[in-house]
């Protein structure tokens, strides 16, 4: 069985499904964000719900006629992080929460919840340290 068959549910044969990210105009297509950067809507995972960098799927302030489909990934401060998460018990716990929320609702296997909690246990997040990103 591959991955995303074991998330059919059985009852209505359908994949899980998320809110459409949320846009407030059309041409140019204009996508509110929140305090961090990112945007309304979709699949909240752990990079989403427990942020430790702003993800966006454009470029700003790009030179006029560069292309924008590469999107961005942009780290927090290292005071931004310690705000957000005063312990990393603090952090492992929203982690912990999103993780349980995503397999429960069809998005993520067990197996790779598994997987980002290890990660994020091995991260500096909470811990006043500096965060190294790969």
């Amino acid at each position: 069985m591959s991955g995303h068959e074991g998330h059919i549910d059985s009852a209505h044969n359908s994949p899980p499904s998320a809110p459409p990210l949320y846009t407030t105009a059309v041409n140019p297509t204009v996508i509110p964000r929140d305090a961090n950067g990112l945007a309304y809507g979709g699949i909240r995972q752990v990079e989403v719900d427990v942020p430790l960098a702003t993800n966006r799927g454009d470029q700003v302030n790009l030179t006029p006629g560069c292309p924008t489909n590469y999107g961005m990934h942009v780290p927090f401060s290292d005071a931004k992080i310690s705000q957000l998460y005063s312990s990393k018990e603090d952090y492992l716990r929203a982690v912990s929460r999103v993780l349980k929320r995503n397999v429960q609702d069809g998005f993520i296997l067990k197996d790779d919840a598994e997987e980002i909690y290890r990660r994020a246990s091995a991260n500096n997040a909470g811990t006043g340290r500096p965060l190294v990103m790969h």
